[in-house]
This record gives structure tokens, sequence and C-alpha cells, in this order.
């Protein structure tokens, strides 16, 4: 009796140590999304102002790797639907207007 009930506490302790642990990825993964999305909004605005410009065609942007899955997914966010975006390599977009004929 005594080995089954040290049994079920190991195991339980394990399961909240790992229950702990995801909490914590899950909370920098949040962290990070959220920076990214603030970091976005602040260059999207940055991208309306140089496309006001008549001189100005297209812009092309690099986005560091660690960023790379975050901007994947961002390609299909409300902030981007206004640009169309060519993915020239890896880590480099070119970003122009949608023009609207």
């Amino acid at each position: 009796m005594a080995s089954e009930i040290a049994r079920v506490l190991k195991n339980k302790n394990k399961y909240e140590k790992e229950a702990k642990e995801q909490q914590k990825i899950d909370i920098t993964r949040l962290n990070n999304e959220g920076k990214f999305r603030v970091a976005l909004n602040k260059g999207v605005e940055e991208l309306r102002i140089l496309m006001q410009d008549e001189g100005v065609d297209y812009a092309e942007i690099h986005v560091e790797e660690e960023n790379l899955a975050l901007f994947n997914n961002a390609l299909y966010f409300e902030e981007l639907k206004e640009f169309a975006i060519t993915q020239l390599s890896a880590n480099d977009f070119k970003v122009e207007r949608i023009v609207v004929l």
C-alpha cells in the first residue's frame, strides 16, 4: 500500500513538473509573439508612410531567422493585407502596394 502511494505521488510530481515546464514554454512563446506583433505594427506603419511617396514602388525587407516563422504566419494578418508580398530569398521579401483599378 505504501509503495502504491509513493508511486502515485511520484507520478503526480512528475506530471506537475511537466505541466509547469510547458506553462513556461507557452508564456515565453506568447511573450515573443506579442513583441513580434508590436514590431510588425510599427514596421507596417513605416511601410505605409514610405509607400505614400509616388516614387516608391516597393520596399525590400529582411527578416531575421528567429522571426521567420512568425513573419510567415503574419502574412495572413489583417495588417499586411494591403500589401503584395513576394519572397525573394529565404529571409528577404519584396513588399508592394496592392493597386486596385
